[in-house]
């Protein structure tokens, strides 16, 4: 029973039943009403909310975006937006209206908002676009890359042949070689750009993580050693699979051990975690590096393309690796500190359960 009338009761079963928040107050504002889809958007306990002024859960700045005194004097408000807090205290954007409650004489006694949370959808319109505007992307960038590349090779097998032709300590060697050199490196930057744009689709299958590290440990063995950096892995004992492609998640941990390397220089740290979450069905694979962190102003711009931090940087490292986590249906976040090292964690969706509570070791 969510509502101060038990006369009610088949009602309250009826909008129970709907995925929208249904909230009435009075016209003091007390919440006089709540379905569970409220109750639950809003972490409220029913009992302890029924009787009591809305402003108290939800806080004068989003009562007042109800522009409840205007309800209360006959106006109805429809499709508007605002930010209400839950009783956790945590943030959540609603879509609400709001219209005067009437009592059979006509007389306003209150109000009633109906609301959904939106932040989900909000999201799912911005995957939508960023996957139009990719597809977009994906189309000039084959265009120009095979117009730039064409003459890019052209570029390059001249310089061969001249460098053939000079003896070995003509100084114009060092020229030539630093313009292959940079050739290359043009190469390579709209070969990743290509990789970015037109991303191919995973093929999925049981992938054992302990493997994909291994595989992209030993690909880095003399970087590592050069450096003086160390790799140390935690895996629990059972053996976690993810539903992946082998080759696109060795290219995320691949990025994420090259950008590690990167920001410690020589010597260092870098520490590969996982665990098993168990509400989510998915591992966690946590990467964390000793090197000199992320400023806090630049590090809302990690995923951005093309932005780096280092010299060396193409900026499309940390892209590609939220691109084809999200074509993993996973997630990856970043957290870092300026002097503190970074910390990257990627879930992705298990294979399987666990067959049992794992432990580290």
């Amino acid at each position: 029973m969510r509502s101060q009338d038990p006369s009610h009761s088949r009602t309250d079963l009826i909008l129970d039943s709907l995925s929208g928040g249904v909230m009435a107050v009075d016209c003091s504002g007390t919440i006089t009403y709540l379905n569970a889809a409220a109750a639950h958007t809003l972490a409220l306990q029913p009992d302890t909310a029924l009787g009591k002024p809305l402003a108290i859960f939800l806080g004068h700045a989003a009562t007042e975006a109800l522009h409840l005194d205007d309800v209360f004097a006959g106006q109805t408000y429809v499709n508007r937006e605002t930010e209400w807090l839950r009783a956790t205290g945590e943030p959540c954007l609603i879509g609400f209206s709001a219209s005067p409650c009437r009592d059979p004489d006509g007389t306003i006694t209150g109000a009633v908002i109906s609301f959904l949370e939106i932040g989900s959808l909000l999201v799912q319109r911005r995957e939508q676009a960023r996957s139009e505007q990719l597809a977009a992307l994906g189309l000039i960038a084959a265009g120009l890359a095979h117009e730039v590349r064409n003459p890019l090779a052209g570029l390059r097998s001249t310089a061969q042949a001249m460098a053939k032709k000079l003896p070995a300590k003509n100084p114009q060697r060092a020229y030539l070689d630093r313009m292959l050199s940079e050739i290359d490196r043009i190469d390579t930057l709209l070969r990743t750009f290509l990789q970015y744009a037109r991303p191919a689709r995973p093929t999925l299958k049981p992938v054992p993580l302990p493997d994909v590290i291994g595989s992209v440990a030993t690909l880095l063995r003399e970087q590592f050693a050069t450096r003086h950096v160390r790799l140390s892995t935690e895996f629990p004992k059972q053996n976690p699979r993810v539903m992946g492609d082998p080759q696109q998640l060795q290219q995320v941990f691949l990025n994420l051990f090259l950008n590690s390397l990167q920001a410690m220089g020589n010597g260092g740290e870098i520490r590969v975690q996982a665990r098993w979450l168990e509400e989510a069905l998915a591992w966690e694979v946590r990467v964390h590096d000793s090197g000199r962190g992320i400023p806090a102003e630049h590090l809302a711009q990690a995923f951005t393309p093309f932005f780096s931090t280092t010299p060396q940087g193409s900026g499309l490292g940390l892209a590609i690796v939220q691109q084809i986590v999200r074509e993993h249906r996973g997630q990856v976040t970043i957290e870092s500190r300026a002097g503190k090292g970074t910390t990257v964690t990627v879930r992705l969706p298990a294979a399987s359960a666990p067959p049992g509570p794992p432990t580290a070791h």
